[in-house]
């Protein structure tokens, strides 16, 4: 049995520009590859300097990549030419998982400023804990914020 291997360009919907190559066999979606970088927040085809800046920023930075390359996700499964529903859910997945993590980042920084202060939340946006230090530093937010519910709440 034969296979009916393309590719097709699929268009950013806001730029008009060429956003992805996309592979399609027996008209069922395979695969892409992203034609943008997802730092070109004004889609000129190159990332400034006030964008790189941007990109490497605690938070907004990695939202604003992850919301760039879901939104791309996106426009590809809803083109008429490829219609996959999986790639859609994905792409939905893969902003909101952004999202989230902003949030997390966001009230972690908050929480840092107000203990420790604007110096240590600065210093320590955007590092990533693993292992034994962050179970400690999560259940020691999990605690806070339940105790700053309770009292909002009224609860003893």
């Amino acid at each position: 049995m034969a296979t009916d291997t393309s590719w097709i360009i699929v268009y950013h919907s806001l730029w008009k520009k060429p956003a992805a190559l996309v592979g399609l066999q027996n008209n069922q979606f395979r695969g892409y590859i992203p034609l943008l970088d997802p730092r070109d927040a004004d889609g000129d085809g190159k990332v400034s300097t006030g964008e790189w800046l941007v990109s490497k920023m605690p938070i907004f930075g990695n939202l604003s990549r992850e919301a760039e390359i879901s939104s791309v996700m996106m426009m590809i499964a809803l083109d008429v030419r490829v219609m996959d529903v999986q790639l859609l859910i994905d792409g939905q997945r893969k902003l909101y998982g952004a999202a989230v993590v902003a949030i997390e980042q966001s009230i972690s920084m908050l929480y840092i400023k107000k203990i420790a202060g604007p110096a240590a939340a600065l210093a320590l946006s955007g590092t990533t804990l693993t292992g034994v230090p962050y179970f400690v530093a999560k259940k020691g937010l999990e605690q806070v914020f339940k105790a700053m519910i309770d009292r909002a709440l009224g609860l003893p």
